[in-house]
């Protein structure tokens, strides 16, 4: 934790981080959190969530799981029917019928707890997130100031996400987003609402960054920060680097650096990692910045086809960026054009890209950077300046707090 920026005698207003998924260092939303968040008072900040729980960063986290599905006040019916449709219609249609949400125990919930909010900050994705925020709302017991912050975004997942969102949008003070493609979908549903681009980009910059780049070698080395969000990939970018491997011989394994969490999802999922990519320890701090500037590059897994699939696809904007371009690292990405990730990359000259499922044209674009010192070089150096511009940590802390506090100051939502 950094210190704190805000004087003691003058406390920060009190916030409700309400999010799909336990905030947690096992995920890119927890590792942003971590770092925005770092000089904010944890005794002002609490975590009330729905859907994965792991481990969590705040002290003050309610899991709101035991209340989210339907009970005795949605009839029967609505519930089978959600369920047989997401069973068989969902699958040939690709748009999933979202359960509602119990929305009278989940604010009951709300009201059950000992706790009062100035404002509300918001990290939600899908329908059934901004149904769950809408009923906590209700819970709180007087309107606050509302902020939707979306990293990733699913509006063609579930039947109904538009409605929802309308529906909400009167309690919504402002959006944040982190990719351009979300807050253009966003803007015609939420008209006169400030929706405000950021990436969420930040950190301590961290020193020395690398500045030595050298030729090919068995000493090579290449990672892979964070979740495969797609087991798919892992078995695309096995596949592409057993081809580099074959034209290198001595190329060692890529190593990917996870939380144990992240690696056990793919084992679940049916893919084994390794040969080709190792699991690696999980690292944060100084160590993962260490195990950084060693590296030659690295890889971010995205998306598989030319054109992306999803709305994950469509709309997100990895984290792992922030990281590997701070330390001035040449970065490779799995994905095709289309894509945020594509767009900001390229736009910005820190990366190069090539879809991961034509594993050969994969393969024969990671060959030029493996063995094109100077392509490397290039890249790295360009996402170093990158960072330096765009990425500083204190003045998007001290931007959080000063909307935070005029937000708080005025003292109802919208």
């Amino acid at each position: 934790m950094t210190e704190p920026i805000h004087p003691a005698e003058t406390p920060l207003p009190r916030v409700l981080v309400f999010s799909e998924g336990v905030i947690s260092r096992s995920h890119g939303t927890g590792t942003i959190f971590e770092r925005n968040f770092a000089a904010y008072p944890p005794a002002r900040l609490a975590n009330w969530f729905i859907g994965q729980a792991e481990d969590p960063l705040l002290p003050a986290a309610v899991n709101l799981n035991a209340h989210r599905w339907p009970r005795s006040n949605f009839a029967p019916p609505t519930t089978l029917a959600a369920k047989l449709w997401n069973r068989l219609g969902a699958p040939v249609f690709g748009r999933r019928w979202s359960i509602p949400v119990n929305r009278s125990a989940l604010a009951a919930a709300a009201r059950r707890q000992a706790a009062a909010f100035d404002l509300v900050y918001a990290i939600v994705l899908t329908k059934e997130g901004l149904d769950a925020l809408a009923a906590v709302l209700d819970g709180l017991g007087r309107p606050v100031p509302v902020i939707l912050q979306i990293q990733d975004f699913f509006p063609r997942a579930h039947f109904g996400f538009w409605r929802a969102l309308r529906r909400l949008g009167p309690r919504v003070t402002e959006v944040w987003a982190v990719a351009p493609s979300i807050a253009q979908a966003l803007v015609p549903h939420l008209p006169g609402k400030t929706v405000r681009v950021d990436p969420l980009f930040n950190l301590v910059l961290p020193e020395p960054a690398k500045t030595q780049h050298r030729d090919f070698s068995p000493d090579f080395r290449t990672v892979v920060l964070g979740n495969f969000w797609n087991p798919a990939l892992l078995s695309d970018l096995q596949a592409a680097w057993r081809i580099c491997q074959q034209r290198l011989p001595g190329l060692p394994a890529i190593r990917w650096h996870c939380h144990p969490a992240g690696v056990e999802r793919v084992r679940v999922s049916g893919v084994t990692p390794g040969p080709e990519v190792e699991p690696a320890p999980f690292l944060g701090g100084d160590a993962l910045f260490a195990t950084l500037r060693n590296a030659d590059l690295a890889i971010i897994p995205f998306s598989r086809d030319d054109t992306p699939q999803s709305d994950y696809e469509r709309y997100s904007l990895p984290s792992r960026i922030t990281e590997l371009a701070a330390m001035g690292l040449p970065v490779f990405c799995l994905t095709g054009r289309g894509t945020p990730l594509f767009d900001y990359v390229t736009g910005h000259g820190i990366g190069a890209c090539a879809p991961s499922a034509d594993t050969a044209r994969a393969a024969e674009a990671l060959l030029q950077l493996i063995t094109g010192r100077a392509a490397r070089e290039q890249l790295g150096f360009a996402a170093r300046r990158h960072a330096e511009k765009y990425f500083p940590l204190q003045p998007f802390q001290e931007t959080i707090v000063r909307r935070f506090q005029a937000l708080a100051a005025a003292g109802i939502g919208p």
